[in-house]
């Protein structure tokens, strides 16, 4: 029998090296990886907050909403010039059957 520890050419074996996980480096205790978490997390927050403060940021929410007022804007008025364009196309349809007299010109499709 071997010595606890010893391989058979009489060299300490090798102890297994836990890895770091994902809370932090192995063997440390939960109450640290929380004051870590909160840490990171206040700092992050803190970061959030300077950058939503910034000149850079608010530049581009006001971009952002020139651009999105000037988009619904055009959408609408494309609504409008479509109906209005309906609306004509409708009128003369009805005129030309006027005209006819309610009957159609013969041709299938």
């Amino acid at each position: 029998m071997h010595e606890a520890g010893l391989r058979p050419d009489g060299h300490r074996a090798r102890r297994a090296v836990r890895s770091r996980g994902v809370n932090g480096p192995a063997g440390q205790v939960p109450a640290e990886s929380r004051q870590r978490r909160a840490l990171v997390t206040a700092m992050g927050l803190a970061a959030l907050a300077r950058y939503l403060g910034s000149r850079r940021f608010l530049s581009y929410v006001v971009t952002g909403a020139i651009g999105l007022a000037a988009a619904a804007s055009l959408s609408r008025e494309n609504q409008v010039r479509m109906a209005a364009r309906m609306a004509a196309w409708d009128n003369q349809r009805r005129l030309l059957d006027q005209r006819r007299g309610g009957r159609r010109t013969g041709k299938t499709r």
